[in-house]
């Protein structure tokens, strides 16, 4: 009944705790975005990188991205 507001309070930063007969079944939290090696790493470990073919060319490629 009152969504809008729980959402609104945890977007604001308020952590609100959902229960069901009394006992906590979930949480409703703002969502923290991820640095850069957050999402990184979270790439790394799904194997995302192991799928990209290999190079012998890559300091090339570090070089070329340098220069511009």
């Amino acid at each position: 009944m009152r969504t809008g507001a729980l959402v609104q309070e945890a977007a604001d930063g308020e952590v609100i705790v959902i229960e069901k007969r009394g006992v906590p079944v979930a949480e409703l939290r703002q969502i923290r975005k991820k640095t850069v090696g957050e999402a990184f790493q979270e790439l790394e470990r799904s194997g995302y990188f192991k799928k990209m073919p290999k190079t012998n060319f890559i300091d090339r490629f570090i070089s070329e991205d340098r220069d511009r």
